[in-house]
């Protein structure tokens, strides 16, 4: 009985102290993880099915663990890729700038598995459109060379390096990610998007724009 007494008090004493020394729980950790996983496998691809994007697009950390290089597809519905990247042996990184919302994912011949992406911190920049709004539409390159020298902000390089074509009551907007590594912009004009921007930084960290795209 002695024994019983003393085992049981020590129960008590421990969850006691458990009580006492429990640590409260971050609110911050109880939201969704920022980086989803990617696992491929010699039988298919299992993923974070719920994830957020971060400011500067959706991260993904891929584990091949099949022994061998491989491709992975991406894509906003299941079936049809829209993009890829390497799946190389071991683990690597990658950064998406897809809109939110369900994105499939397989490793090479594999079945597809979905990520639903949740923008619970409002990163996503909606805008009107990144692609202009016309029927045809015309596209073209920059081209400069290292020595090339752009502007401190990614409106600042459109506005300077278009500014012939900005018409009276037309508004720039970023759409996508607001920390991209390739932002996109856009020239709304009575609500529709007109001529569309790419842009990447030169050797010194400003804004040149790389690609356009304009209705024809």
């Amino acid at each position: 009985m002695r024994l019983f007494a003393v085992l049981a008090f020590c129960a008590i004493s421990l969850l006691a102290a458990c009580g006492a020394d429990s640590p409260t729980v971050d609110a911050e950790q109880t939201g969704l993880p920022d980086v989803a996983r990617v696992v491929c496998e010699t039988d298919g691809t299992r993923v974070t099915p719920l994830a957020k994007p971060q400011r500067d697009g959706i991260h993904l950390e891929i584990l091949n663990q099949t022994g061998k290089d491989l491709a992975l597809e991406i894509g906003e519905s299941e079936g049809e890729p829209v993009m890829g990247t390497n799946a190389d042996r071991g683990t690597s990184k990658e950064v998406l700038d897809l809109a939110p919302g369900a994105i499939w994912l397989r490793c090479s011949e594999g079945g597809w598995a979905q990520i639903e992406v949740v923008d619970e911190d409002d990163v996503w920049i909606e805008g009107t459109g990144a692609t202009p709004g016309c029927e045809t539409t015309v596209s073209g390159t920059s081209y400069f060379g290292p020595d090339s020298r752009g502007y401190p902000t990614p409106a600042e390089a459109v506005r300077e390096q278009f500014s012939a074509h900005f018409e009276p009551g037309d508004v720039l907007e970023q759409v996508g990610y607001p920390e991209e590594d390739t932002p996109t912009l856009s020239i709304v004009r009575d609500g529709v998007s007109v001529w569309g921007f790419q842009l990447v930084r030169d050797e010194a960290g400003g804004w040149i724009v790389d690609t356009d795209s304009r209705c024809g």
